[in-house]
């Protein structure tokens, strides 16, 4: 029997994602820059009220930018890993939406 290679299998994965984000051009492009826009306005938030205030409740600005790039390294990777499933994204509506004790709904169910 052929042994099962996880590595392998999720580097053809991913490629395939990758494949298929940029199978229309433009709109890879856009989406892309839209996403930078978006976290780039975070951080300049987030620098413009360092300024203002030295620490926030005792955190200071080296942690709190460590924490928001932490925060953004993780939803990227399980972006890449679950593409079509929008719970990491929408979570609140999950929670609020599955009965748990009944188990229906439950994880990227749609």
């Amino acid at each position: 029997m052929k042994q099962y290679n996880v590595w392998q299998t999720a580097a053809e994965y991913t490629k395939l994602t990758i494949k298929a984000w940029f199978q229309y051009k433009i709109d890879a492009v856009l989406r892309s820059l839209a996403v930078f826009l978006r976290e780039s306005t975070g951080i300049i938030v987030i620098y413009f009220t360092l300024i203002k205030f030295d620490s926030l409740n005792g955190w200071n600005g080296r942690e709190i930018f460590f924490l928001y790039s932490l925060l953004f390294l993780t939803y990227g990777i399980l972006i890449i890993f679950l593409p079509g499933c929008g719970i990491f994204r929408n979570i609140y509506i999950l929670v609020s939406s599955t009965d748990f004790s009944s188990g229906r709904g439950g994880f990227c169910s749609r």
